[in-house]
């Protein structure tokens, strides 16, 4: 499920929208811009649902800006780069991207 939130990130090239997403995900520790809900709490879902859709476009567009940030700065080579640079040991990972 987190592929589905940073597809939908990436997807955005309008910079416009909003990312609603499961407390229980690893997506919402990675994206703390979004908005984050119970999915066990019909009352709380309704509510984070009517700040999403309600939400004046300026701060929509600033939390969706640094979700893409985000999405864009966290890619595959990163990522790559992170778990090799664990494997081998290096004191900075960097250096392999």
């Amino acid at each position: 499920m987190n592929l589905v939130a940073k597809e939908y990130v990436a997807a955005r090239a309008d910079g416009d929208g909003a990312l609603v997403r499961s407390q229980y995900t690893g997506a919402a520790r990675e994206f703390p811009e979004a908005f984050l809900d119970n999915p066990y709490n019909l009352d709380g879902n309704a509510e984070r649902l009517g700040a999403a859709l309600t939400m004046p476009e300026p701060q929509r567009r600033q939390r969706m800006t640094r979700l893409r940030e985000r999405v864009l700065e966290w890619n595959i080579y990163r990522w790559a780069g992170e778990v090799l640079g664990t494997v081998l040991r290096l004191p900075d990972p960097e250096v392999i991207s």
